[in-house]
């Protein structure tokens, strides 16, 4: 089983029929697929059942699909079907996708002809499967085939050894029973998942909708399902939104020995502390005493006595007449040395980090390959430590992989696939140039496979004339009712609604419905490949492309690529704006000096400094390596005025005098020129990141 395709998808029972398909069905025998109705028996009984309609005998090809019609059913399938409930389905169809996980044709290891090798998810393989035999069976499936039957409320399952019910792998929600061959329900109706059946108190997660939170027993993992307002009756709890949604205690919410709190849309307030507890300085803590220079005089909370005021940090209580920090470091809350050349910075104020340099920033994403974090009460930035990571998540795990990786722990894709969610050949969002990703169920990921070539027949391509990012896809279909959808020919028993009634001719669609846009003779949608490369919004009507993505235009319709470091043209030759790290000299876009982000009037004529340089105030050249202005340095930013300043170096100790990088006499303008020039780099290289390996990849 390998792709998912939940079995609520696919009706279990006989449905009456009323759908286009309806005339030719006998009576009662249809089933839903996805959201197509079905024929599970013709009505004329030498009709030949392919992709769930009834075609007559002798219709094109219709033997070779669908041979010896016998009582409104197939006898069985041929090369490149599979039988399901009586008809054959194709492997590459959009009905057959939803049910087997075979490539397109079978075209697998261990292929037999008219049997799907894996079924999608959600169902299992029959055990005697064959192309006279039901091969993929699914899991909520109680009548079954040959005696193999699914589970009632099962929503994945392993086939059985002999015959009888699946194995349940994974039950509906609200259900219990994994591992089993029944799924019984939970004791509680809000429960989504449960440890035990018809036994309250034994919810793990709720539903969506109805009682939504989950109050655990005292000392177990499991509890009830109630309403926000129902989590506790003396407000010791609080309802959390964060999914999955539970009843959590105040000090969740709040701080260590709150006793109870109140929730507002935006965040949790501590109304009273813990027995013999009082509040710290500012309401932020519960503390056994006042600190120095405090009492608790009204409202149970600490207050700085007369004479004292709070610090910047509101910590500690300091005389009127006294600095409230003595560190000349900007923003810095604790230090040593104080006021000479050997400060040297320990702690921040609370909305700033530490860097490795002793220096205080507003986020660790201006330093490239570290991240926001904290130890203990004290935030700083970490270095990521994830093998092939662009850039860290605030809690260590990366938030983007390189081509190639997925996850927090940038796992290895399938060898196929360019991008992925997950490990397996399946789980492709992208492919390599010269493959294309053909969507499974959910239509976010799928596997990767031979790029268009020209052929004859149903399915088939004449012109493989489009090409983006160095895969072709198909102009014409070879079929005159056809055509490209999504860069593959549609057959009409699969495709949908991309191309408005009557618009296909001679193997292209004239008119595309709304919401999608026409390219090369084909509709294509702007959230799934190629056309999310693009395309990135089309016209709510008139089946065009509104917004082209940076590198690409639609000339009548038809795809130009702009030439490489061209974001904006009308033809390959003409090109009106250029990509950041490109300056326009003449009709050509040149790629900007190796120490420039972006540049401008000339590609050494820096405009914002790459990341490892940094640019003197006089200079209009090209920016200079941060080990020139600091031994050692790798990481630095462009003062406004002052001293150099460094954010990483070679063993992060800070500069060669023993201090802080940032203790240079620079005024909190400067530091802030800092932080914008800084932002500007890093802002830029995540976002194209994002663009490049995501927005351009996005299924």
């Amino acid at each position: 089983m390998l792709l998912l395709a939940p079995c609520l998808l696919i009706s279990a029972l006989a449905a009456s029929c009323s759908g286009p398909t309806a005339s030719k069905c006998k009576d009662g025998e249809c089933d839903m697929i996805g959201k197509t109705e079905v024929c599970t028996q013709c009505k004329t009984e030498t009709d030949h059942l392919i992709d769930g309609e009834c075609v007559p005998a002798g219709t094109d090809q219709a033997a070779a699909k669908c041979a010896s019609p016998a009582q409104g059913k197939c006898g069985s399938c041929g090369d490149g079907y599979f039988m399901y409930k009586g008809g054959c389905y194709e492997f590459a169809g959009e009905l057959g996708g939803l049910i087997c996980a075979d490539p397109a044709g079978g075209a697998t290891v261990g292929k037999v002809t008219g049997v799907c090798k894996d079924c999608v998810e959600g169902f299992f393989k029959s055990p005697v499967a064959a192309a006279n035999k039901q091969s993929c069976i699914s899991c909520n499936d109680t009548t079954g085939a040959d005696q193999y039957q699914g589970v009632d409320q099962c929503k994945t399952c392993n086939p059985p050894s002999n015959t009888g019910p699946a194995t349940c792998t994974a039950c509906d929600e609200g259900y219990f029973g994994a591992g089993t061959t029944t799924c019984i329900a939970c004791g509680d109706e809000n429960c989504a998942t449960c440890t035990e059946a018809t036994t309250t108190k034994k919810c793990s997660k709720c539903k969506a909708t109805g009682k939504m939170y989950l109050k655990k027993e005292s000392g177990s993992l499991t509890g009830i399902c109630v309403e926000g307002n129902q989590c506790s009756t003396d407000s010791t709890l609080y309802p959390d939104d964060t999914e999955p949604k539970s009843c959590k205690p105040c000090t969740a919410g709040t701080f260590e020995n709150c006793k109870t709190c109140t929730k507002s849309d935006t965040s949790v307030t501590c109304t009273a502390c813990k027995a013999n507890m009082v509040f710290g300085l500012g309401k932020k803590s519960c503390i056994s005493s006042c600190p120095d220079n405090s009492e608790a005089k009204t409202e149970n909370t600490c207050t700085c006595n007369d004479g004292f005021k709070l610090n910047e940090e509101e910590t500690q209580c300091v005389p009127n007449d006294s600095p409230s920090n003595p560190c000349s470091t900007q923003d810095c809350k604790a230090c040593s040395g104080a006021q000479t050349n050997k400060e040297i910075c320990t702690e921040c104020l609370s909305n700033k980090y530490l860097t490795p340099t002793n220096q205080c920033i507003d986020h660790c994403e201006y330093i490239l390959g570290y991240y926001s974090s904290t130890e203990g009460n004290k935030r700083v930035c970490k270095k990521c430590e994830v093998a092939n990571c662009l850039a860290c998540s605030e809690n260590g795990g990366c938030g983007l992989c390189k081509d190639g990786f997925y996850g927090e722990a940038c796992s290895p894709c399938d060898s196929s696939c360019k991008t992925c969610s997950g490990n397996t050949a399946n789980d492709c969002t992208s492919c390599k140039s010269g493959s294309t990703l053909t969507y499974g169920s959910t239509g976010n990921t799928g596997t990767c496979g031979a790029e268009c070539a020209a052929g004859t027949g149903t399915g088939k391509c004449r012109e493989c004339g489009l090409t983006v990012e160095g895969t072709k896809y198909c102009s014409v279909c070879s079929q005159n009712n056809e055509y490209p959808q999504n860069g593959v020919c549609a057959v009409k028993a699969s495709r949908t609604d991309k191309c408005k009634d009557g618009s296909i001719t001679g193997g292209v669609c004239n008119v595309c419905a709304d919401g999608f846009f026409k390219m090369n003779g084909g509709c294509y949608s702007t959230s799934q490949l190629p056309g999310s490369t693009v395309c990135l919004s089309a016209q709510s009507t008139g089946g065009i492309c509104k917004t082209p993505e940076e590198g690409f235009s639609l000339t009548g319709e038809s795809l130009v690529t702009c030439y490489t470091g061209c974001a904006e043209c009308t033809t390959t030759k003409d090109c009106s704006r250029c990509m950041d790290g490109y300056v326009k000299v003449g009709s050509a876009c040149t790629k900007c000096h190796e120490s420039c982000y972006t540049c401008e009037a000339g590609a050494t004529t820096c405009k914002v400094c790459a990341p490892g340089y940094y640019k003197e105030s006089s200079s209009n050249g090209p920016c200079r390596k941060c080990s020139e202005g600091l031994a050692g340095c790798r990481q630095c930013a462009t003062p406004v005025n002052g001293k150099f300043i460094c954010f990483e170096t070679d063993d992060n100790t800070g500069d060669n005098t023993g201090g802080s990088t940032n203790k240079s006499g620079l005024s909190t303008g400067a530091i802030a020129g800092i932080s914008v020039a800084v932002i500007v780099v890093v802002g830029g290289l995540v976002g194209f990141l994002c663009w490049w390996f995501i927005c351009r990849g996005k299924a």
